[in-house]
């Protein structure tokens, strides 16, 4: 959607968001961090909050199509299958 993401510091998401930088990491897993996130994201800039999203869409395109999951996948399974 090319939106900026907001997470928390939980897992692969959390990485993935750091790894691009296309949005903003919570460390408290609380509706208190989610409003701190917020609050975060509000005072950013416009400019930097679009770059933002064109990173997410590019993390989308890179991580999450399934001609490229699909082709890891397949790569996986034939590695396990000769073994």
């Amino acid at each position: 959607m090319g939106k900026p993401i907001l997470t928390t510091d939980v897992g692969d998401p959390a990485d993935m968001v750091r790894e691009y930088s296309c949005g903003i990491v919570v460390s408290k897993d609380t509706s208190e961090g989610l409003l701190q996130g917020i609050q975060e994201m509000l005072e950013k800039p416009k400019d930097e909050l679009e770059e933002m999203g064109r990173r997410a869409r590019l993390l989308a395109e890179r991580e999450f199509d399934w001609r490229i999951i699909g082709a890891k996948l397949n790569s996986a399974l034939q590695e396990v299958a000769s073994n």
